[in-house]
């Protein structure tokens, strides 16, 4: 048999390596044609020195072994006769330098992210080493320079892309394609890799590649095999060139063939690409909603998300990654820490020390970072509404559409009955509760889970759309804890058959109550069921792609305008007959044996609980019950004893029995109703009250408000304790304390330009608004605007006279010439510049703040007088916008329109700040920020709050309106109205 080995050799010496392949050794090409049977390959495999394939140090540990292992199974020595072959043709080693190679590879990764809708995620972003991420199903497009022209009659090209660290095509994670030279050919099978010739340029060619619709998702690297002619007798010379970067490769619910398939743009909108969302929890009378941080595209996440896919799997590439039911299932398991260590620890005692308590946590980056800083150890802790967040944010990354879900007054059965029972004992008149053995079944005042968006061609037509999966750690599924997916769909017809885990969340959602009472003689009788106590406002937040806002309030109604019930979705109208039915089915399937239609045909007094707006911790409250007379024969009743027993409960259903008992006697009831209260007087009992919340209203009549900021005079930090040898590290004070987003650790003009980018404003925009800036001060300045409301400041110096300021300088320091030639700062191809942004600077504002009766003891004449004010808060990164928010809650406060004010100053952190809050207000530009702001004077941050304010109180005209408004980090925001006196 015919060989040839070549060693390294310029112009290529760092890139090939010495390797040597016979026909035998090239598998691929067996099954391509008998012309490839018959040809000599000689293969040589270059290219540069590649990246690790995973992020995380446990995972790649055992990558180098593997790989190890590999080299010495491929390692073969030279034989004497293939050393004589070379010598006997030294000059057919010069034939290798003169054949077709690769020279460089683009993988377009700026219009190939946009094409597939992946360009938010910030790893495709970084100035080095950037990631290409992709969707499958759908092409993308590369362009490879060769060291000499493309020629499709002397030449063939070969992709081999592979997964995981023991890749084979026979489980799908390797996949070998011959480029297809025709650029109008089409797939002909869209679940097999697919690449065609689109273009050719001089030395350069572009390729498109498809990955297919069922493709494995993670990680894939990938070769070009270039083959060549050597001599007219048809051997050829194949040179392997091995790519450095990573094609990420993600689901695709832009295409219709993916089992992900979302039609709706508007949808995809919220489920794929909103990274900000609410969360609602309470209680179904008193629904409040956290707001939430999903994080997705945060640069990290998507790596940890792909890990912990792996870690599912063993740590290893699994074909079962390419199944959305299947990847719904594991991320369920490893969002919580109990078998997996997976990412969360829950926590339901009360009890946080050692770790974060629940409330705290108000976005999923945070925990994905400590918890990839940590190397895998789970983060502590979480309830139901974090592992859903979480589980929101892995979905999304990996491209599963996903939403969080509350059901309030949810039910958990814990031995798999689908209803919730509850056992009593008499005690003289008296009812008692008692526990059951072997079940803790309950009722909890809310749980959030979650819904991806999956077809289910497992399951036949019909169960396609929403599958419920729940993260939260809560009862054992095939011996570990995860739950799902499910179809809402089989969940509202009660066929719990269907998988996974419908029995569970049935019940959730529509399980009967049933009553027990124990007789002396151990058997057991139904004395009630409640049908229509679980399942209420089952509740999400609407799929309008925007950030939700930040409201939160316990009073009902409050926030409605983002909240979509999806009651109806899990199960029909409480009490008709198909809700019946389902249950029936369910109770069926359950061999539960129980007549659901029964249920309730004893009753003849209902009773209900009054609902009551606005309670508070600490505060007194009043309980009222309805009875009502449900007898069919409009007849007299009386209630011979009722008892009334008032339970202080968690969120999950446990807590204090017996808090209140109060009984009543002989309550007599025409057909209709009667109503029953307990008093503060009845509530003694309950001696653990929280303190009562306190508004200051004239506690203090006369303060100072301000701030100041020295940010020239910021150090830096280094760390406690022992510092490296030949290693110090110091931190920049101003950026790390002020300019930093504490949630998402990226600097504030990242998110600037995240701003930019949703609002479409483009560098021009900005530039040109910060020159309006600049020249409205010096014109203000000019005229003295500026002189009554700066105090000078006198700065002694060791030698010579005292230096005083009198006036703001940084006006003065402006190259209009230079605007457009800065480079930009936070992204390669972003828009904010040091020209467009504000300047670091030194400074400090105050104002007097007084009642009126003081300002009238004092005879004091007051400037003018606070109206309303008002915070809000969306995502971190969202936080440019975050005035958008306030200002409408101040002037609903005040009764005003837009229109009725006369002046607005919008804190000019960044020029794009201005542009994206005056285009979400619909402000009038002639009236924002008209002597210029902190783009052209500067922004000491801790002081700008006052000084925008005291500006207008200088500037307002008598009886005009201003508004001040101003963003900070973290997603806040503040905004005041005043009127001039």
């Amino acid at each position: 048999m015919y060989r040839r080995t070549y060693y390294d050799r310029d112009p290529y010496r760092s890139n090939y390596t010495r390797r040597s392949y016979d026909d035998s050794d090239i598998r691929p090409y067996s099954s391509y044609g008998n012309r490839y049977r018959t040809s000599t390959f000689n293969s040589l495999f270059y290219g540069y020195s590649r990246r690790p394939d995973y992020s995380y140090p446990w995972e790649r540990d055992h990558e180098l072994r593997t790989r190890r292992e590999e080299n010495r199974t491929e390692s073969r020595e030279v034989t004497r006769d293939e050393r004589d072959e070379e010598l006997r043709e030294p000059e057919k080693d010069e034939e290798v330098n003169k054949k077709f190679h690769v020279n460089k590879v683009d993988l377009n990764i700026k219009s190939n992210t946009e094409d597939h809708h992946t360009d938010k995620y910030m790893c495709t972003k970084r100035k080095k080493d950037p990631d290409l991420v992709i969707r499958r199903g759908q092409s993308f497009k590369m362009t490879i320079t060769f060291d000499r022209p493309y020629n499709n009659e002397q030449n063939e090209i070969l992709f081999t892309f592979k997964t995981g660290k023991t890749p084979r095509p026979s489980n799908k994670t390797q996949a070998q394609i011959i480029m297809n030279e025709n650029s109008s050919s089409r797939s002909k099978d869209k679940k097999e890799w697919f690449s065609k010739l689109v273009d050719k340029k001089e030395n350069s060619i572009d390729v498109e590649v498809t990955p297919p619709c069922t493709c494995i998702i993670g990680e894939w690297r990938f070769t070009i095999q270039t083959e060549s002619k050597i001599k007219d007798e048809g051997d050829k010379l194949i040179l392997m060139y091995k790519h450095n970067e990573d094609v990420i490769i993600l689901l695709n619910p832009w295409c219709p063939d993916d089992q992900v398939f979302m039609g709706t743009e508007q949808l995809l909108d919220e489920y794929i690409l909103n990274e900000s969302g609410a969360i609602w929890s309470g209680n179904y009378r008193q629904m409040g909603v956290k707001p939430w941080n999903f994080g997705q595209f945060r640069d990290g996440i998507l790596d940890t998300c792909l890990h912990l896919i792996r870690k599912a799997y063993n740590n290893s590439v699994d074909p079962a990654m390419s199944d959305p039911v299947k990847l719904a299932r594991a991320i369920t398991k490893m969002v919580n820490a109990p078998d997996d260590n997976g990412v969360l620890v829950g926590n339901w005692s009360g009890d946080y020390s050692g770790g974060t308590p629940p409330m705290k946590w108000v976005g999923s980056v945070a925990i994905l970072e400590e918890y990839a800083k940590n190397q895998g150890t789970p983060v502590q802790f979480g309830q139901c509404w974090v592992f859903s967040g979480l589980t929101t944010t892995v979905c999304r990354a990996i491209g599963l559409p996903a939403r969080s879900v509350t059901n309030f007054a949810s039910a958990h059965d814990t031995d798999g009955s689908t209803c919730i029972d509850k056992a009593f004992v008499r005690k003289g008149e008296d009812l008692e509760k008692v526990d059951i053995a072997g079940s803790s079944d309950s009722i909890w005042n809310f749980h959030v889970w979650n819904e991806a968006w999956i077809s289910r061609p497992d399951l036949g037509k019909g169960y396609d759309g929403w599958q419920v999966i729940d993260a939260t750690p809560q009862e054992l599924s095939s011996g570990v804890y995860q739950c799902g997916p499910a179809p809402v769909t089989a969940i509202k017809k009660g066929e719990i058959g269907r998988p996974f885990d419908a029995p569970f969340i049935f019940a959730e959602v529509n399980a009967d109550i049933v009553h027990w009472e124990i007789l002396p003689n151990d058997s057991w009788v139904i004395i009630k069921t409640d049908s229509n106590d679980v399942g209420k406002n089952i509740s999400t937040k609407k799929p309008d792609g925007k950030p939700y806002n930040g409201e939160a309030s316990i009073w009902r109604g409050y926030g409605e305008k983002y909240r979509l019930d999806v009651t109806s979705e899990y199960k029909y109208p409480e009490g008709s007959l198909e809700e019946r039915l389902a249950v029936q089915n369910a109770d069926n399937e359950a061999k539960g044996g129980r007549d659901v239609f029964a249920a309730g045909d004893t009753m003849d007094i209902s009773v209900e609980i009054e609902e009551k707006d606005g309670v508070l911790v600490g505060n007194d409250f009043e309980v009222e019950l309805k009875l009502k007379n449900i007898k069919k024969k409009k007849a007299l009743r009386t209630v011979k004893h009722l008892q009334v027993v008032v339970d202080s409960v968690k969120y999950t259903g446990d807590g204090r029995r017996n808090v209140i008992k109060k009984s009543f006697d002989d309550i007599r009831l025409d057909y209709g109703e009667g109503k029953i209260q307990l008093t503060n007087s009845d509530l003694l009992a309950f001696n653990t009250k929280l303190p009562t919340c306190c508004i200051l209203i004239n506690v203090i009549e006369v303060m100072i408000a301000g701030g100041m900021e020295s940010m020239s005079n910021v150090p830096y930090y280094m760390s406690r304790g022992q510092t490296p040898y030949g290693k110090v590290e110091l931190k920049d004070g101003i950026v790390f304390d002020g300019l930093t987003d504490a949630y998402d650790h990226i600097h504030m003009g990242v998110c600037a330009e995240n701003t930019a980018k949703k609002y479409k404003i483009s560098r021009e925009e900005q530039d040109e608004y910060a020159i309006r800036s600049y020249k409205l001060s010096q014109q203000a300045a000019a005229s003295g605007l500026f002189g009554k409301e700066i105090t000078p400041v006198e700065i002694t110096r060791k030698r010579g006279d005292p230096v005083v300021i009198t006036e703001d300088e940084e006006y003065k320091k402006v190259n209009f010439d230079k605007f457009k030639t800065l480079r930009t700062v936070f992204q390669k191809d972003g828009t904010v510049t040091a020209a467009n942004a504000s300047t670091l600077n030194d400074g400090a504002a105050a104002l007097v703040l007084m009642t009126a009766s003081a300002a009238k003891r004092l005879n004091v004449t007051p400037l003018a007088k606070i109206i309303a004010f008002a915070d809000a808060a969306i995502a971190p990164i969202d936080f440019p916008t975050a005035p958008a928010y306030a200002v409408p809650k101040v002037l609903k406060q005040a009764g005003l329109t837009k229109d009725e004010i006369d002046m607005w100053e919008i804190n000019e952190a960044f020029s794009n700040v201005v542009l994206a809050n005056v285009k979400e207000l619909g402000l009038d530009m002639d009236k924002v920020n008209i002597h210029g702001g902190a783009v052209s004077i500067g922004h000491p941050i801790g002081m700008s709050g006052a000084r925008i304010t005291g500006h207008m109180v200088h500037n307002l005209l008598p009886g005009k309106f201003g508004m001040a408004a101003i963003c900070n980090g973290g997603g806040g925001a503040s905004a005041i109205l005043i009127q001039r006196l």
